[in-house]
């Protein structure tokens, strides 16, 4: 999304969210503003969600729900103590 960006500068939070939203946006206009489409290629890979169209089945696992914050997304977040 930003040639010559290094794994380094994806560190820096600034750079980080620059290109994560420029990707975002590319993936919203792939998916013709669908937002839930763009929202489960971002976290599960457009080839996945994209595969899963193609042979006619839903690609949502839930996950689009679960980042959305939505109440019974059927996912459980898991954290380390």
């Amino acid at each position: 999304m930003r040639p010559g960006v290094t794994r380094k500068q994806l560190r820096d939070p600034d750079t980080n969210l620059r290109v994560g939203f420029k990707y975002l946006r590319y993936l919203m206009d792939k998916y013709d503003g669908n937002e839930k489409l763009a929202l489960l290629a971002y976290n599960r890979g457009p080839g996945t969600v994209d595969k899963a169209l193609k042979r006619g089945r839903n690609p949502d696992n839930g996950y689009a729900d679960f980042v959305k914050g939505k109440k019974d997304h059927g996912h459980k977040l898991y954290t380390s103590k």
